[in-house]
Order: structure tokens, then C-alpha cells, then sequence
């Protein structure tokens, strides 16, 4: 059964500022009779304390005449009313030590008192079916448990532990209310000091897993990366380098797009990051129903990108996605011709290793061409270079914007035993297998029958050689390619 609405007298003051709402709180002030009073108690506990509801004069008023002010909010947040977090962060701000009395001892009311009836939220109020009430009212006291956590208070405890014995739903709130108030200083990931940094309050060793969501264009689906504990490590440091992002500031912008960052500690606590430009809306499922921190830490993107390329795994770095080679082999000599596909421009130079084999019998490999050129156009050439020596080449590419293209290289080494080797398991560096892979050997058939370690087809020999290829798709080698005769 649906629940049932009934309109509130007050219209709803979002998203522009209501001239009688703002008003209200300074009659009150000039006239402070019961009738304006209850116009203040019924504004604040259905909409909270908001630059939405009052205008800044208001709210500039309210702050210093927060004393007579104070037992009104109060008033608004004993039960049949509303408990909002606006209000409660708004008045823990400036509360004295009794007038923070008064609120908990408010707040703990609502953990018992009899309630029958929905409060007012804004201009609507649930007023059926039962469950419905009850539902609503069990969240109030839920709000009231959190507060009260917020507000450490050791009154509440036998309450809340009573409470988290009986209640259907809302185990986890009661059990990090709990937490904040006998263990303050673990019990939230975050904590946002009144300068607005964001400081971590709990220890590395109690995570125990993380990982990076990102969206990937390429795909045009999301990647998964469970974070190895190096990268962990490095990640973990840049958390307590962010600040409080407010109303009135803006996101800063970047061409990178979606990631999200995943915590996972040992009691079961679950933190979640998700960022476009190095703002990150926080969230966990550690008891608080409301709280929605924004976060702005760009070295937490610079970081996570930066473990995103070590593995292989940024959508801002080419992919290796297939490559079509050739193996000459004779008595004392291998020649090779690679081609290799990727995708995904950078703006500048990548540098890419190119490693080759240098196994007992096999001589220093001597790269003697490098071409880069866009997929299907050999007649552009693209910029590339090459530097350091066998067996550690490293290949330099400029693509530009291309965001397809091809890279080929002829090597040969020479040979002095009975095998020959090409280096097929490092391209499981790049993180994920290869589209598609292409292999073809031509032995010299006076060295006899050649053996190899996956399935090559026989094709018709030619000029005294005999031929063999493979093809896969997807290829995810699990050894290299070792031909012996």
C-alpha cells in the first residue's frame, strides 16, 4: 500500500529564499511571543538552518543573538519534531557546555518517547499506512542516534545499547554512533576540521583492500583495478591532502572524467570516493544517513592516475590491444618484423620498453628499423626514436591526437644453439590480453622439424623454408615463444 501525503500549510521555500521565512526569525526577535515563536520551531525543524530558508542577514542575526536563539532550536528538535543535521551542525558551532546539554538532552528523547504521528519534512508529512509511521519515526530516531554520536554523548550509551538490540533496521547507525562517542578518534574515515581540511582518523593498518573505478572511452565502460599494496600505500598518503568543498566554490575542471575510489577495512567499514576533476563526493556505510562531504584533492586524482598508468590501466595511456609477427630463423640468425596496434592518443612522447631475449645462444638484439604511422595509412609517418641498448630498448613515440595507430620494428640476434626465443609473456604488463595475435615462423628446413610451445599450423614450404603460423584472439600468452630444433 502507498503511503499516504498530506501538503503542509507552508509552501516550499527551494530554491529561492522566502521573504516571510527569513523574516521570521527577526520578528520573533523584535516580538518574541509564543505565536512567532512556534512560525521559528515549525521553519526549522521541517527545512533545517540553510542559505536556502534565511537570507545571510538572517542567518548573520541568528549567530549573534545565538543565546536567546538557542533554546528555540532546541524546542525544534525535541520529539514531535523533525531532527535535522543542518540544525545540529548549525548549533554545535556555538553551543556552550549547557547549551549542548539541553540539545542531547533533546536528542535523547527521541529515543524513547512515544511518538504516534510522522513529523513535518519540508510540506509534506507521511500519515499512513501504520507501517509507513512507524518507519518514519524509527528514522527520527536514527537521526537522534547520529546526533548524539556527533555530539559524544556518554548519557545516550545505555539507551543506544538498547536500542541496537531491538530496532528492524538501522543496526549500523547505532553501532557507529556508539563508536564515535567511546572511540572518537577511529570511528570515521574523514573528519573536517573548522579550517575545512580534511584530516583521516583512521590508521593504515586497519584498511585492507582499495580499489579505482575509472571510465573508459575506449570501451565506453568502466574499469575495475584492485589496487596492489605499494599502490595502496602511495594512494593512502594523499587522503589527508583534501579540503572541504563549499557551497559557494566551484569544482576545478580537467579533460579526465569519472573515477571512483573504494576502501575496505577490516571491521567491514566501506568508504567510497567518487570524483570527476579531483572533486570527490564522499560516502560509507559506517551510520550516517545524511551526510553528504564533498571533497576537493587533486593530488588523490594526480595519485590514482599515476598508479592507473604504473599498471597499465589508465584511459589516458595507449593501449596495446594486437600485433602480427614475423620470425625468420636460420643457422646462426633471427630476424624479426613486428607490427603492433594501439590505441589511445597522448598528447606528447611516450616511451615505451621494447625488451628482447637474451637467453644462453642468443647474441645482443640489433633493432635496425623503427616506423609509427597511422592504422591504415603507411604513407604518414609519425614521429619515433630509439634509445638504450639490447636487451632494454626503449622505443620513442609521438602519436599526437591519432588515436589509432601502428608500430614496427625489425630486430635480429644472432644464434648459437638450437632455439630461438621471442618475448611474447610481457605484454601481460599491459593489464589485460591482447585483442588479437599473429605468428609466423619460417625455419630453414635443413635444421630439421621445429617444436613449439602452443599449436602452430603447418603451411606449404617455400624457397627451402618451412612455415608455420598461430593465430588467437583474444591472445593472453603464458609463455613465450620458443622455437627448437
Amino acid at each position: 500500500m502507498a503511503s499516504t501525503i498530506a501538503a503542509g500549510v507552508l509552501a516550499n521555500p527551494i530554491p529561492g529564499i522566502n521573504p516571510a521565512f527569513s523574516a521570521a526569525p527577526i520578528r520573533w526577535l523584535a516580538h518574541p511571543t509564543q505565536q512567532n515563536e512556534q512560525v521559528v520551531i515549525d521553519l526549522v525543524s521541517r527545512y533545517g538552518i540553510s542559505v536556502y530558508l534565511f537570507a545571510p542577514v538572517t542567518l548573520d542575526t541568528l549567530g549573534r543573538q545565538f543565546d536567546r536563539f538557542a533554546p528555540v532550536l532546541v524546542s525544534a528538535q525535541r520529539p514531535p519534531h523533525a531532527v535535522q543535521f543542518s540544525v545540529q551542525g548549525w548549533y554545535r558551532e556555538r553551543a556552550n557546555r549547557a547549551q549542548r546539554a539541553a540539545m542531547t538532552a533533546a536528542l535523547r528523547e527521541w529515543l524513547t518517547a512515544k511518538v504516534t504521528e510522522a513529523p513535518h519534512e519540508g510540506t509534506e508529512r507521511i500519515v499512513g499506512p501504520p507501517e509507513a509511521i512507524a518507519n518514519q519515526i524509527l528514522e527520527m530516531r536514527l537521526r537522534a542516534a547520529e546526533a548524539l554520536g556527533d555530539w559524544r554523548d556518554t548519557l545516550a550509551l545505555p539507551q543506544l545499547k538498547a536500542m541496537s538490540k531491538t530496532v528492524p533496521r538501522g543496526h549500523q547507525i547505532l553501532i557507529h554512533a556508539m563508536r564515535r562517542i567511546t572511540d572518537p578518534s577511529g570511528a570515521d574515515v574523514f573528519l573536517v576540521e573548522e579550517n575545512g581540511r580534511v584530516v583521516q582518523r583512521r590508521p593504515h593498518s586497519e584498511l585492507d583492500s582499495m580499489t579505482v573505478t575509472c571510465w573508459d572511452p575506449l570501451t565506453s565502460g568502466k574499469e575495475l583495478w584492485h589496487v596492489d599494496r605499494s599502490g595502496l600505500q602511495r594512494i593512502w598518503k594523499t587522503l589527508s591532502d583534501g579540503s572541504e568543498l563549499r557551497v559557494h566554490e566551484s569544482p576545478t575542471t580537467t579533460a579526465f572524467t569519472f573515477t571512483k575510489l573504494d576502501l575496505f577495512f577490516h571491521d567491514g567499514l566501506a568508504a567510497h570516493l567518487e570524483g570527476v576533476s579531483g572533486t570527490w563526493d564522499y560516502m560509507d556505510n559506517g551510520g550516517r544517513q545524511s551526510r553528504h562531504l564533498s571533497i576537493t584533492n587533486r593530488a588523490l586524482l594526480d595519485a590514482m592516475l599515476a598508479e592507473l598508468a604504473r599498471a597499465h590501466r589508465s584511459p589516458h595511456q595507449p593501449r596495446f590491444v594486437s600485433e602480427s609477427v614475423t620470425l625468420l630463423i636460420s643457422r646462426n640468425e633471427l630476424r624479426v618484423r613486428g607490427v603492433y596496434q594501439f590505441e589511445g592518443a597522448v598528447g606528447g612522447w611516450l616511451s615505451l620498453l621494447y625488451p628482447t631475449a637474451s637467453d644462453r645462444g642468443h647474441g645482443p638484439a640489433q633493432i635496425e628499423r623503427v616506423a609509427l604511422h597511422p592504422l591504415h595509412q603507411m604513407d604518414t609517418k609519425l614521429l619515433c626514436g630509439l634509445e638504450g641498448t639490447a636487451p632494454q630498448h626503449r622505443i620513442l613515440l609521438r602519436p599526437g591526437d591519432v588515436s589509432d595507430y601502428e608500430l614496427e620494428v625489425d630486430y635480429r640476434q644472432s644464434l648459437s644453439g638450437r632455439r630461438a626465443r621471442y618475448l611474447v609473456t610481457t605484454a601481460r604488463a599491459w593489464g589485460r590480453p591482447l585483442r588479437h595475435a599473429q605468428f609466423f615462423v619460417s625455419v630453414d628446413s635443413q635444421l630439421g622439424t621445429p617444436h613449439f610451445p602452443m599449436h602452430f599450423d603447418e603451411a606449404e614450404p617455400s624457397r627451402g623454408q618451412r612455415r608455420f603460423f598461430f593465430d588467437a584472439a583474444p591472445f593472453s600468452p603464458d609463455t613465450d615463444l620458443v622455437v627448437s630444433w
